[in-house]
């Protein structure tokens, strides 16, 4: 994921998200006062609520968004599963090939 989105430093392990893990940003880690290692209940789009524990902290959110789990932790709650990244990156790229034949 690192190679993926530019993401600040990150304290813990992306690599070790697994199925029960989370990766938090920092400003959303000092919001909800929680630390490596702490656990956090989070409420999904089909309403069920499962803990995770904070495993990463990253500086920067600007594709990854305040929160992070594998698709393992969201596949039992997915109510569309999608991979709306793919097609914003397939866009950004098309965007350049477009602005370079210009």
């Amino acid at each position: 994921m690192e190679r993926t989105f530019e993401l600040g430093t990150v304290r813990g392990s992306l690599d070790a998200l697994g199925a029960d893990g989370i990766a938090i940003t920092e400003r959303e880690a000092d919001k909800q006062a929680l630390i490596l290692g702490d656990t956090a209940r989070l409420t999904f789009t089909d309403g069920r609520s499962e803990t995770f524990t904070v495993r990463a902290v990253y500086g920067q959110s600007e594709l990854a968004g305040d929160y992070v789990v594998t698709r393992a932790a969201w596949a039992p709650h997915r109510i569309q599963d999608s991979d709306t990244l793919v097609n914003v990156l397939r866009a950004i790229a098309a965007e350049r090939r477009a602005s370079v034949l210009r």
